[in-house]
């Protein structure tokens, strides 16, 4: 396979990358990793409905996502939202923006490359914001998968930490730790400034309420 051409990154590219390491600085072990194992497709050309059949691996636990939609990407991230939304409910409020997939064909070569790498990328709006995300691979449908995958992995460990660092911020309020306090502030600013959490927060202080003696 060809090495990647190298592209510039975007300003959304730069900003989503700042958040994640925000994420994994706050979620460490906690950090939930999805990986593409195997992927199948079948495509009615017809009706143009795409089913699909994927098998990912959740920090070490295989799990298989069915869905169907209108094309590989649109029937992945339905199945996927469906299936991790019962748990992180800000995901329900994501749209595609613009999703592009291109081969990097070196022009220079004296015959056609059938084995160029492709790189997809996925932008996503939020209420607030876009994000861009950006897999590599040697398969249109794997590339699709992978940056799908990479999506939604990104906005489940961010609902992850936004609730470790309210509930973090809050017991330290009570405790008086000032430094704490400045320190989860400054990321829990850092990971919502792209994407509305309020929901989320609404959810935590209900429950708050709900636990505490009246």
């Amino acid at each position: 396979m060809n090495p990647p051409m190298k592209r510039h990154k975007t300003l959304t590219e730069f900003q989503r990358e700042e958040i994640g390491e925000i994420i994994k600085r706050t979620l460490e072990d906690d950090y939930a990793k999805l990986e593409l194992y195997q992927l199948s497709l079948k495509e009615d050309a017809i009706e143009q409905i795409t089913e699909i059949d994927c098998r990912i691996v959740v920090n070490g636990k295989k799990m298989t996502i069915k869905g169907k939609g209108k094309g590989p990407v649109d029937a992945l991230f339905t199945a996927l939202v469906d299936r991790f939304s019962k748990d992180y409910h800000s995901l329900e409020n994501l749209c595609f923006a613009r999703f592009s997939v291109e081969a990097d064909i070196n022009k220079d070569l004296a015959t056609a490359k059938t084995d160029a790498a492709v790189h997809a990328t996925l932008e996503i709006d939020h209420e607030l914001d876009s994000l861009l995300f950006r897999e590599w691979a040697n398969s249109v449908s794997v590339v699709s998968a992978k940056v799908v995958l990479s999506t939604v992995e990104h906005f489940v460990n961010a609902e992850k930490a936004v609730v470790k660092l309210y509930k973090g911020l809050q017991h330290a309020k009570k405790s008086g730790r000032g430094d704490m306090i400045n320190v989860y502030t400054q990321r829990l600013t850092g990971i919502v400034k792209n994407v509305s959490y309020e929901k989320v927060i609404q959810r935590l202080k209900n429950e708050s309420r709900k636990n505490t003696p009246s």
